[in-house]
């Protein structure tokens, strides 16, 4: 059994093309992942609203001043205002989109903007929020400003805050990443990558397929004994080239996965048998061709990812409400949503319940494996 499991260690070592796409390739991803998701986060900062202001006197537009430069959003004033500007040339500065707005300030606040898309827009319903605030506190706000001026901050403050009943709680200590569900699913089909070699497993046990399968066919060794320490030593070979992926990740590209590490071990371990199991079930199916075989892995395993995700962030979302049963027997849907409720979750039934799904696939695979190879005869070997 040892002497098996070496020299299964030795040949898996020779296999450039499943090295590759076990290991290489999800570090490729991985890595263009990183160059495009690298700015996203510092695009959505919050930068000033450039505004123009047309104010009827000069009273109105002190009062307003005053109110809108103590208005600020992360450490910004939420105006970028220019109060020096005729009308006509706010309205050619809005036509041109050099401004997101024009507001008119007499006793009550009018605002003025283009039907536009996207960034722009976003800024219009800030802008809109700000004018309707503004009216609904207006008169209080002009009493202090005329009365007690040097309370209008605190008055600001206390108008500006969100009446709510209810409580944040959060699940988890860290905060997730929303762009982190891509190195899930990266991680996904690395593991189901390895069905490649659950595929070369099957392959070299069937006779008319390889030398070696017809090798061990004529062999008085068990079949059985041989298969089982195959699977052993592919998934402790795959298991650690998982692992060295996973470690990439984290250490190179400084993607923090670490929420819950033995558990993230763990469903790499699990996800690995999945992936290896699948591949020995494929690779058992029978057929004369051995190319009909790697295609129909492939074709398995790219769908398996493509719906849980990895090519459109949001088709897993599409599926759970057009035909959630998909996620729940999807190997790669599986292995993503376990670390995704390491990630968010302090409550680990979520990912026992994942892990446990794909603990069971993996014997589904496996038996059916078995029954698809045992006692297989050949006319002619």
């Amino acid at each position: 059994m040892t002497h098996i499991i070496n020299y299964s260690l030795k040949r898996f070592l020779r296999k450039k093309d499943q090295l590759f796409w076990i290991l290489m390739f999800p570090i490729i991803l991985a890595l263009f992942f990183k160059a495009a998701f690298s700015g996203i986060n510092d695009m959505e900062a919050f930068s000033s609203i450039p505004v123009a202001v047309i104010c009827e006197n000069s009273d109105a537009k002190k009062t307003f001043k005053s109110i809108s430069d103590n208005l600020k959003t992360e450490n910004k004033p939420l105006l970028k205002a220019d109060y020096n500007i005729s009308e006509a040339d706010a309205e050619k500065k809005l036509k041109s989109n050099d401004i997101s707005g024009i507001i008119y300030v007499g006793d009550t606040l009018k605002l003025k903007v283009l039907a536009n898309t996207g960034d722009d827009n976003t800024k219009q319903s800030i802008l809109d929020n700000f004018v309707g605030q503004y009216n609904a506190n207006s008169s209080i706000i002009k009493d202090v400003a005329k009365t007690h001026p040097e309370n209008i901050e605190k008055v600001i403050f206390t108008s500006s805050q969100d009446i709510t009943y209810n409580k944040e709680h959060k699940f988890v200590s860290k905060s997730a990443d929303n762009l982190t569900q891509y190195y899930y699913n990266l991680l996904a089909m690395a593991c189901l990558f390895t069905a490649l070699c659950g595929l070369e497993i099957a392959i070299n046990n069937q006779g008319n397929f390889s030398d070696l399968g017809l090798r061990r066919n004529i062999s008085p060794v068990n079949k059985l004994k041989i298969i089982v320490a195959e699977l052993f030593s592919g998934l402790i070979f795959n298991y650690v080239l998982n692992v060295m992926a996973f470690s990439f990740i984290i250490v190179v590209l400084k993607i923090d996965l670490t929420f819950h590490l033995p558990y993230a071990l763990l469903a790499l371990f699990v996800s690995t048998m999945t992936g290896m199991s699948l591949g020995f079930l494929l690779g058992s199916i029978p057929s004369k061709k051995r190319g009909i075989k790697e295609a129909l892995s492939i074709a398995v395993i790219m769908t398996s990812c493509f719906l849980s995700g990895l090519m459109i962030g949001t088709m897993r979302i599409v599926v759970e409400e057009h035909c959630p049963f998909i996620n729940k027997i999807n190997p790669a849907a599986l292995i993503s949503d376990s670390f995704y409720s390491l990630a968010n979750y302090n409550d680990l039934g979520r990912y026992y319940q994942d892990i446990g799904t794909l603990f069971i696939l993996t014997i589904i695979f496996t038996i059916s494996s078995f029954l698809l190879t045992r006692r297989k005869k050949y006319a002619s070997i």
